[in-house]
């Protein structure tokens, strides 16, 4: 295939004012993303697009495939109102958790959650068969 790029998990993109911090969740335009690398602002950083990573949350409880949104300072929520979708719980966190697994699927928006939950439940019953 000629028209092939790349596996498209990670991007580039220059860091706005402030800069960006590795493990900080980012919007590139439209794009969900977290920050794997650091950069000061007008400098290039890496970020991913798909996969889990454990961010700080809200207080609050979250259930395995329910849709996350990120609040203004950067901790996700499972509080839609005033806030940012940016992905889906990969497991469950109770209430005084000061963190969660946080999914991010490049192709997912918040109206694929019982979907999403149903694959992730199915790829953990998967790896404990292991």
């Amino acid at each position: 295939m000629t028209n092939y790029i790349c596996p498209g998990e990670r991007i580039q993109a220059v860091a706005g004012s402030g800069g960006v911090t590795s493990g900080s969740i980012v919007f590139i335009g439209n794009i969900r993303a977290v920050a794997i690398t650091s950069a000061a602002e007008t400098e290039v950083y890496t970020a991913m697009v798909e996969g889990v990573f454990e961010i700080a949350k809200e207080t609050g409880a979250i259930t395995i495939g329910q849709a996350l949104y990120v609040t203004s300072t950067g901790t996700i929520t499972a509080t839609a109102s005033g806030n940012k979708f940016v992905g889906f719980a990969y497991e469950a966190a109770a209430s005084g958790d000061a963190t969660g697994k946080l999914l991010l699927c490049g192709d997912c928006g918040p109206g694929t959650g019982a979907a999403v939950a149903m694959l992730v439940e199915l790829l953990l019953q998967m790896l404990s068969l292991r």
